[in-house]
């Protein structure tokens, strides 16, 4: 265990909240241990008991430290509602959320991810109601973009894809320079992440699939099959119309 010192009481809890929200976002909640975070923090366990109840509201206490990073200031929401395109909105408000998941805040994007395969202690708990704030900022520069053709559900899906393009370059940023690293990933900035998440998102908002015109023949759905996929898919030989 590390070395102990005199720290003051909020010092010594906001340690074991740092140490906590690292291993949580690295490991998850069920991959986490007490004792892992206490060595991490460098405190016993009766002090990690004196400050929470439990493994349980640790957690809880790390999402809400997550949720407070991913408010939106209000410096950015002055901004928006200054008079800006559609385009320059959902452009400020991806580059927003770049720099509060990147650098040493990284682990609320690694955390807001696990969340989606593991929810740790029910819907009331999650990082990801953190970013309602900017959910409705995407929607209102989604539904601009796609007018007169956006639906409500269209509107909420193509915004929470610019939402989670954004949490998976942040959350994966080391990882991807790790696995490609002949594809000059190590070099990528996230200003440059922001700037691709921005440029495809609006290329795709500039060309919805409604513009696009029928499908031909052979890629019609496989009804029969219950599937969602084009013919083309399917597998050879497969002679569903």
């Amino acid at each position: 265990m590390k070395a102990r010192t005199h720290l003051k009481s909020s010092d010594r809890r906001q340690q074991v909240l740092a140490a906590a929200s690292r291993l949580f976002a690295e490991r998850g909640f069920r991959g986490t241990h007490i004792r892992e975070i206490c060595h991490a923090a460098g405190v016993n366990i009766a002090s990690v008991c004196y400050y929470f109840q439990g493994k349980q509201e640790l957690y809880a206490m790390v999402v809400q430290e997550a949720c407070q990073g991913l408010r939106v200031s209000p410096e950015i929401v002055a901004l928006l509602a200054q008079q800006m395109t559609p385009g320059q909105r959902l452009q400020a408000t991806v580059e927003s959320l770049f720099r509060r998941m990147s650098g040493e805040n990284q682990w609320v994007a690694k955390l807001a991810a696990r969340e989606l395969v593991e929810p740790a202690v029910g819907r009331s708990g999650l990082v990801s109601s953190g970013f309602q704030q900017d959910l409705v900022l995407l929607e209102s520069a989604v539904r601009q973009l796609l007018a007169p053709g956006g639906d409500p559900t269209t509107v909420r899906l193509t915004a929470l894809s610019v939402l989670s393009q954004c949490v998976f370059f942040c959350a994966a940023q080391d990882a991807l320079s790790i696995i490609f690293p002949k594809g000059g990933m190590a070099s990528v900035s996230s200003d440059a992440l922001a700037r691709h998440v921005v440029s495809l998102s609006l290329g795709a908002l500039e060309n919805p699939a409604s513009q696009l015109g029928p499908r031909k023949g052979k890629e019609r759905r496989v009804e029969k099959a219950g599937g969602c996929f084009p013919k083309r898919f399917g597998q050879q030989g497969d002679s569903t119309p």
